[in-house]
């Protein structure tokens, strides 16, 4: 029993100790610690890791417990009980307990072994944590020590302030808010603010809340340290309780007046206020705009005499407000507007100016004044400030403005009293302008142009002002005498480039400044113009040009009459050309431009009729023979040979025609063996072994339809006027017919023959065909064909005694050279191009030219492009020495299937063919010398696919034969170059 009895309080003790080392009490004496050091001293660590009460396995053991009734965290003040636990084998002799020099004694009543309790003035310690220590001695004098640790805080908190809207009372208006604040020291210190009726809220230093009472309330604040010491306010040392007191907000029944409500500018004396009825504890003031009061306070429906302030002219009215508020401290009120009105005296600024107007006018009167309403006499008619009236009298009128003040009568007018003049009106008559103008309605650009105005009722001149849709004129003034008078100088009309309207306006006024104006327009014509270098005949470009005889001349031109007129010689011009039929002579045309106003300009361009012409030869058996050959022979007479009807059947009759006239014999009594059209005629040369004179004439379609060529060939012998077959056109292995090939005559027997078609595909094949060596022709295979299957082309035999091929072939604008070399042979020669053109001639001329350029190639016209082609101008000069072709000048008119031949001049004669509509009669002359293109008389017939050959009488002449429409009565015609 008596160790149960001990054993309770220690247990309890225990737990206090514990408690202080962070442990729990358990079952069995056992409480769970962390770690070792977490138990007391004579707590050995069991097993399982828990304090177990227990007598110590040291000789003495010491531990400081705790303070009694406290945690271990908690903080102390004033003078606690503190507990040491110690034990001994020897017994306990002594224990003391003492922080640093400073020892305390042990408490009454004492604690039970191993418990001992010590009285500790934490007073004595300073804040903060403070070590104990305990040191027990054992009956053998051996002596332990152990130590603890106490939180010490005896610092009072301290209310440093506590105050509601800044103070310790206020006043406030039911429903609305005031601040309570507080401040106080003391680390960790809380506190509570509370309203006497139970409630209450915590508020940390420096901090604020809102409150809203109904009633009066007084609050209350209590500050509390971490270690239980509080303060509160209300007791002494400390700050006041606070209280909050309620009234009702501001409110008036009735209202409020002043007197007088009206007052003049300048006026003295005072203003009494009647304040309206409201409850207790409100109060009434006056307040100006500004918001300073003015009179004394007042209680409900008491009066306030407020001083009536200095008032100037700007013054119209002075703002009042009755302010009524509760007794709150921060006062609700209400407010209720006055105004006083501040009249003006009677006074006027401006009236005006006296005037002149004109008879049946009107003049406007306007007046600026203040302090009244005005009148303007005579007429009684009334006016605003500010306002205007018109008045329209008819003779001289003095007009005077009355204001008067409706309030006090007191009234003023112009003319007296310092106020400003009565207004004058003068009545004069009205200006007229009884003629203006000018001499001319049109003038051409920089001419003068002559004004004259009459006038009357005028005074000073008449001003001129000029408007132009184009340019500009100055304005000038005529001077008047007598009302009358004209420009001078006169004024110059403005440089134009188009047609311009000048208005001429002239103002004069009358001595009321009324003013009146006529108008004249003038026409500005520009200078009639022909631009620079646009007189031209269209055919060159130029404004000389060469044309035939009976040739249509057109001209270009590019001029400006503005409306006017143009004509060349006499004859209205075109818009942009004119063309004259028929011309005859040499012939100088000029273009006239004449503008709307007479001026001129000028411009001449002369023509010249060019050398050569064309004359009937015969027309016996007027036969259209397209695709006819056309040979001169030894005897000055010309053979025509074959060719197609218009029809499309190829011919084989042919005509002899001299220089006389004579073509030979009559139709159809000279025929070949063969019919014939697209075929080639060369004139062996009378030196040949054999067959000299005689000409060859092979090849050509033989049917109709023109697509069934022949191998035949023949020659026509001029001795006896008959055609002889002979060797056909073929080799052993060079088999096909052909016509639209070439036949050259390479020397005096040899033949080349190439090229042309089968009636269905175009060839590449040649043969040398020796017509002259024997009297039997013999026929030899060219060593290589041309490279190019050719047709429609042309062969031209240089000086060299190679023979230059150009064309037919559709897509392909390379040349080639035969050599005759050996058995001979095609190469490749250039490309009939420049840099800008690239043509696949067919149906072209080539001619070998002389003069300074002799041993050229002279190429001109042709089709060019896919399927029939197109008309070509184009004209080319091969060079044999450098085996190029170079452009020179286009035909004037492109052409194909037409026929060339070369003048006693070097003159290249170029004439007929079609531009691939029509079958052309023109006729043209290239010089190869000047690389120039003039034009020449035209045929009598349109000819195409036909044949020129010279013919001699008394002077050289041109043959030109077949090709003609089918309707052709003419057989034949030449041409005479000069």
């Amino acid at each position: 029993m008596t160790e149960t009895s001990k054993m309770i309080p220690i247990r309890v003790l225990a737990v206090l100790a514990l408690a202080a080392a962070a442990c729990s009490v358990e079952a069995g004496n056992q409480i769970p610690c962390v770690e070792d050091f977490s138990c007391p001293n004579d707590y050995p660590v069991c097993v399982s890791g828990k304090c177990t009460a227990g007598t110590s396995s040291a000789n003495a053991s010491v531990a400081v417990v705790g303070a009694e009734g406290h945690a271990a965290t908690d903080f102390l003040s004033g003078t606690v009980r503190v507990i040491v636990s110690a034990r001994a084998s020897s017994g306990v002799q002594s224990v003391a307990l003492a922080a640093g020099s400073t020892n305390f004694t042990a408490s009454t009543p004492a604690a039970t072994p191993p418990l001992y309790a010590f009285d500790v003035n934490t007073t004595t310690l300073t804040d903060g944590d403070r070590q104990l220590t305990a040191t027990l001695t054992a009956g053998d004098a051996t002596t332990a020590t152990a130590n603890g640790t106490l939180h010490v805080d005896n610092a009072n908190p301290v209310i440093t302030s506590f105050t509601v809207a800044g103070g310790t009372s206020t006043t406030i208006t039911a429903g609305t808010t005031t601040v309570i604040s507080a401040s106080f020291t003391g680390t960790s210190a809380t506190a509570t603010i509370s309203d006497g009726s139970g409630g209450s809220v915590g508020i940390a230093t420096g901090g604020s809340l809102l409150v809203s009472p109904d009633v009066l309330t007084s609050y209350s604040l209590r500050v509390t340290s971490r270690s239980g010491v509080s303060v509160q306010s209300g007791t002494t040392g400390q700050p006041s309780n606070v209280s909050v007191a309620v009234v009702g907000p501001a409110s008036f029944t009735g209202n409020a007046s002043v007197s007088p409500s009206s007052i003049q500018q300048g006026q003295n004396g005072s203003f009494t206020f009647t304040a309206p009825t409201f409850g207790s504890g409100m109060t009434a003031v006056v307040k100006d705009a500004a918001g300073a009061t003015k009179g004394s306070t007042t209680t409900s429906g008491g009066q306030i005499t407020v001083t009536i302030p200095t008032t100037d002219s700007s013054t119209t009215e002075l703002d009042y407000t009755v302010v009524i508020s509760n007794a709150a401290t921060v006062p609700d009120s209400v407010s209720i507007p006055l105004v006083v009105h501040v009249g003006v005296p009677p006074n006027i600024m401006t009236f005006g100016t006296s005037t002149t107007i004109t008879s049946g006018s009107s003049a406007t009167l306007q007046a600026t004044f203040v302090g009244g309403n005005g009148v303007i006499t005579p007429g009684n008619i009334p006016i605003t400030s500010g306002g205007t009236v018109v008045v329209a009298p008819t003779a001289l009128t003095t007009y005077t403005l009355t204001v008067t003040n409706p309030t006090t009568s007191v009234s003023v007018s112009t003319g007296s009293g310092g106020q400003p003049a009565s207004v004058t009106i003068t009545v004069v008559a009205s200006p007229v302008i009884t003629e203006f103008g000018s001499s001319t309605v049109h003038v051409t650009s920089g001419e003068a142009i002559p004004l004259s105005v009459k006038t009357t009722g005028v005074t000073g001149n008449a001003s001129v002002t000029v408007a132009c849709t184009q340019g500009s004129i100055a304005g000038f003034t005529i001077p008047l005498a007598s009302g009358n008078g004209s420009s001078n100088p006169n004024p110059t009309a403005p440089t134009v480039t188009s047609t311009s309207t000048c208005t001429f306006t002239a103002t004069v006024q009358n001595a009321a400044s009324t003013s009146v104006f006529s108008r004249v327009v003038v026409t500005v014509e520009p200078q009639p113009s022909i631009m620079t270098n646009s007189f031209v005949f269209a055919v060159s470009g130029t404004s000389t040009a060469f044309f035939a005889r009976g040739d249509a001349v057109t001209l270009n031109h590019t001029y400006d009459a503005h409306g006017g007129t143009a004509t060349i010689n006499g004859t209205a011009a075109g818009a942009t050309s004119t063309t004259f039929n028929d011309i005859q002579f040499d012939t100088v045309y000029t273009l006239t431009v004449t503008n709307l106003a007479g001026a001129t300009a000028t411009a001449t361009a002369t023509a010249t009729i060019a050398p050569g012409s064309w004359f009937l030869l015969s027309q016996n058996a007027a036969e259209a023979r397209q695709g006819v050959t056309v040979t001169a022979l030894d005897n000055g007479k010309v053979l025509i040979a074959g060719g197609a009807t218009a029809a499309g059947t190829p011919l084989n009759t042919a005509v002899l025609c001299d220089a006389n006239g004579s073509c030979t014999p009559p139709p159809g009594t000279l025929t070949m063996n063969f019919p014939r059209a697209f075929h080639t005629a060369v004139k062996i040369p009378s030196g040949a072994p054999n067959n000299g004179g005689k000409v060859l004439l092979a090849g050509g379609y033989t049917a109709a339809n023109l697509t069934t060529p022949t191998v035949t060939a023949e020659f026509y012998d001029p001795a006896t006027n008959t055609f002889s077959t002979t060797t056909d056109i073929t080799t052993g292995t060079v088999t096909a017919a052909r016509a639209r090939h070439i036949a050259v005559l390479l020397d005096s027997s040899h033949v080349l023959i190439a090229g042309g078609t089968n009636g269905t595909t175009d060839l590449s094949t040649a043969i040398n065909y020796d017509a002259g060596t024997a009297a039997t022709p013999t026929v030899a295979n060219v060593g290589s064909s041309m490279a190019q299957a050719r047709s429609n082309f042309t062969g031209t035999l240089l000086g060299t005694g190679n023979v230059l091929i150009v064309g037919g072939v559709t897509g392909n604008d390379t040349a080639e050279l035969f050599n005759p070399s050996g058995s001979g042979s095609f190469s490749n020669t250039g490309r009939v191009s420049t840099t800008s053109t690239v043509e696949d001639k067919r149906g072209h001329t080539a001619m070998l030219v002389g003069g300074v350029n002799a041993g050229w190639v002279f190429v001109s016209g042709g089709v060019t492009g896919s399927g029939n082609g197109t008309a070509s101008a184009t004209q080319f000069l091969f060079k044999p020495g450098t085996a190029t072709f170079t452009a020179t000048a286009n035909l004037r008119a492109a052409r194909s299937s037409h026929a060339a031949i070369g003048l006693s001049n070097f003159n290249i004669l170029l004439c007929g063919g079609t531009d691939g509509t029509s079958t052309l009669a023109s006729c043209e002359r290239y010089d190869p010398d000047l690389g120039s293109q003039r034009p020449t008389a035209s045929m009598l017939e349109r000819r195409k696919n036909f044949g020129l050959a010279p013919l001699t009488s008394t002077v050289l002449e041109q043959l030109a034969s077949g090709g003609t429409d089918a309707s052709s009565t003419t057989t034949a015609e030449t041409y005479n170059a000069n």
